[in-house]
């Protein structure tokens, strides 16, 4: 079977009530992850280098992943170079490191990771390199690490040269904790993966919802784009979702069950919209989005309630959208002005599910893990082990 990955997903967005504001900005430690702030084509702090090869920032030149800038490294010898920053972190905490980089494609010694904060040891790291599945693209690398006694880290991201003319281009560096606000799978250009990505589908029934807390929210949804801790970052997404919202302030609370839709662009939220159609627990719900072929910029979304019997499908642009990510997604949406809680006891099964590529099994995809507020219940998404598996189940754990 293919690997799977635990991953941070650092994107807090909101969907479901109308008071909800969407935002798609980055949360984690690095400093300048995107290089946004360099104003010049020199490496700056707070990012530091190592190796005597070229490197520097493409400033506004149309190579970033999302924003405006990006860095690179460009070797010709056989040397060691990298891009580093200090951080500072807690100790004995679990983080998650990712990055999204784009190479040359003749080499293969190419690591990212992170060291002791004193340069001594290194606590993880990943290699990357050639993408024969997916040359041209920016992929995603992830890797995991608990910080021990250290108190700052180095990250690094660099390549043993192969001794003739190769690069890297870096972008969205993110340095965070291991769960977050989605729980679900999410395929990743990635060397196996190819981008960008076009098309995601997904069946589930509408969950029960006992309103016990007024902070109670969460929301179902299909989309592309959106994996990233940029706050240039597109998504555009499908789907359902329950809030507990008070109709007799402060003394009776309901759920509230709605369709919606939404698009952020480059980090523009550009639609939010909940959609007028019937929907109740237990209802059958099928959604989708596709990315046209000829312009991937271009979207139509799909949603159907075939237990109520409605269809609703609209085209939507997301002009700054890469597609390099697709997603099958439980979340906790901040919609309430208490913010939102996960329920203690979560099952959601999705079935039918389509990614870029074909069913769970045969698309390298990763796990999204999210935990509650009190850190006594992991909301998790089931393995898919069969190639006829057509699904998965997110459910809640003991931790």
């Amino acid at each position: 079977m293919r690997k799977w990955w635990a991953v941070v997903v650092a994107l807090a967005l909101a969907l479901g009530s109308t008071s909800a504001v969407a935002t798609a900005a980055p949360s984690g430690l690095v400093k300048d992850p995107g290089f946004e702030n360099q104003t010049s084509r020199a490496i700056a702090a707070p990012w530091g280098w190592e190796g005597g090869d070229p490197k520097g920032v493409d400033v506004a030149l149309g190579l970033e992943n999302t924003g405006r800038n990006n860095a690179w490294i460009r070797a010709a010898s056989r040397n060691w170079n990298a891009l580093t920053q200090k951080v500072t972190v807690t100790p004995n905490t679990d983080y998650a490191l990712g990055a999204w980089v784009r190479v040359s494609g003749n080499f293969t010694g190419g690591y990212f990771g992170a060291r002791t904060g004193d340069n001594r040891a290194i606590l993880n790291e990943v290699r990357y390199g050639a993408a024969a599945n997916n040359p041209g693209a920016y992929q995603y690398l992830e890797t995991r690490f608990n910080s021990g006694a250290n108190t700052s880290v180095i990250v690094f991201l660099g390549y043993w040269a192969p001794g003739v003319d190769s690069w890297v281009q870096v972008d969205d560096v993110d340095l965070g904790g291991v769960y977050f606000n989605w729980a679900g799978y999410v395929q990743v250009s990635s060397p196996y993966n190819q981008a960008p990505m076009r098309y995601v589908a997904a069946s589930w029934v509408q969950p029960a919802f006992g309103c016990n807390d007024p902070k109670l929210s969460l929301g179902m949804w299909v989309g592309l784009g959106g994996f990233n801790t940029s706050a240039q970052e597109s998504l555009v997404q499908v789907g359902t979702a329950v809030t507990c919202i008070t109709r007799n302030y402060p003394n009776e609370l309901y759920a509230e069950h709605q369709a919606f839709f939404e698009v952020i662009d480059g980090g523009s939220d550009t639609h939010q919209v909940n959609l007028n159609l019937p929907l109740h627990p237990g209802d059958v719900i099928t959604a989708s989005v596709s990315a046209d072929r000829a312009d991937p910029h271009k979207y139509t979304l799909y949603i159907a309630n075939s237990t109520r019997n409605w269809t609703w499908t609209t085209p939507v642009t997301a002009p700054h959208s890469r597609n390099l990510s697709a997603e099958v997604i439980v979340e906790r949406p901040k919609v309430t002005p208490w913010g939102a809680n996960w329920p203690n006891d979560l099952s959601i099964a999705f079935r039918n599910v389509w990614f870029d590529g074909g069913m769970p099994y045969q698309v390298e995809l990763r796990a999204v893990k999210a935990i509650n507020d009190t850190k006594t219940r992991v909301y998790a998404p089931t393995e898919v082990t069969s190639p006829l598996q057509d699904g998965f189940t997110v459910r809640s754990l003991a931790p």
